[in-house]
């Protein structure tokens, strides 16, 4: 018996609602929902014990209790250093502006000797603001064109930069 005393406690105290809460509740509950210890091997992942015997949503809430005491990083904040990615990523892309900087690479590659860098902006389309009008005034087709060529030679650089440090394996890096 002095286990089951051990385990119980003095359930004759006289309020039993104040022993269910303090010893009770542990002890008929499932397990609770809980992780290993990470490893020195792969320190930013997380194993998960989950009891299948409770309903989704205490488990759900169990498993936000626990991811919140566990991660403490702020939101947003991506660490990319522990990666087990096969090629993992030196920072977050953005997949919009990896497209408008292919297209006008591409286009750049193909059309360098015959188009000038407004041309390959305005066949881009990356800067649909910037695209010259037959309304436009000369002043303002000059203005477009001064613009669209200094976004495309953006565009180019930075292609340049991703194509010279995906041969180093990282990506994306500007």
């Amino acid at each position: 018996m002095a286990s089951l005393y051990k385990d119980f406690g003095d359930v004759g105290d006289g309020d039993f609602k104040k022993w269910w809460r303090r010893v009770g509740e542990d002890l008929f509950s499932e397990p609770p929902v809980r992780s290993l210890e990470a490893t020195d091997i792969q320190p930013d992942y997380m194993v998960v014990f989950v009891p299948l015997t409770l309903n989704k949503g205490t488990l759900r809430k169990r498993f936000r209790q626990l991811l919140e005491k566990t991660h403490t990083r702020k939101k947003g904040g991506k660490v990319f250093a522990h990666s087990l990615a096969r090629y993992p990523l030196s920072a977050k892309p953005v997949p919009r502006a990896l497209d408008a900087a292919l297209r006008v690479y591409d286009l750049w590659k193909k059309h360098k000797k015959d188009w000038t860098l407004w041309q390959i902006g305005e066949a881009a389309n990356v800067f649909p603001d910037g695209q010259t009008k037959p309304t436009d005034t000369p002043g303002t087709i000059r203005d477009k064109r001064t613009a669209m060529a200094s976004t495309v030679r953006r565009y180019i650089t930075t292609a340049e930069r991703y194509v010279e440090n995906v041969g180093k394996g990282r990506f994306p890096v500007k």
